[in-house]
């Protein structure tokens, strides 16, 4: 019993959310690209997938992709971003959403500098 009040406090602290929590989040990033949505979510998994500690999911939506980088805390898993790429006609949108309601500048900008070459 400790142990699972002590994982949901944490969890807590954590500002633990799921995908779909944050995928109704404001974007900290949201720009356009005439790439395809494979090339941006594969190229962003393979970026994300270098950060040791992390674990990078890749869901199939309507019209897009979206990837999502976490961690585990204990046997919980915890979202940390959502990368969502949708295909618009002639471009993709792309948005990064934290489940930080305010992320460091430095960390959104870590995260414009892997989406870079991504995009172009």
């Amino acid at each position: 019993m400790i142990r699972v009040g002590s994982l949901l406090a944490g969890c807590a602290l954590a500002s633990c959310a799921s995908v779909g929590e944050l995928r109704d989040r404001p974007p900290i990033i949201d720009v356009q690209t005439e790439k395809s949505v494979n090339q941006v979510a594969g190229c962003v998994s393979e970026q994300w997938s270098r950060q040791k500690g992390t674990t990078v999911n890749t869901m199939i939506i309507e019209n897009g992709v979206v990837v999502s980088i976490g961690w585990h805390y204990y046997s919980t898993p915890v979202t940390e971003a959502v990368l969502e790429v949708t295909d618009e006609g002639q471009r993709r949108r792309v948005k990064l959403i934290s489940r930080f309601k305010k992320m460091k500048e430095k960390n959104i900008e870590a995260y414009r500098e892997a989406l870079k070459p991504c995009l172009t």
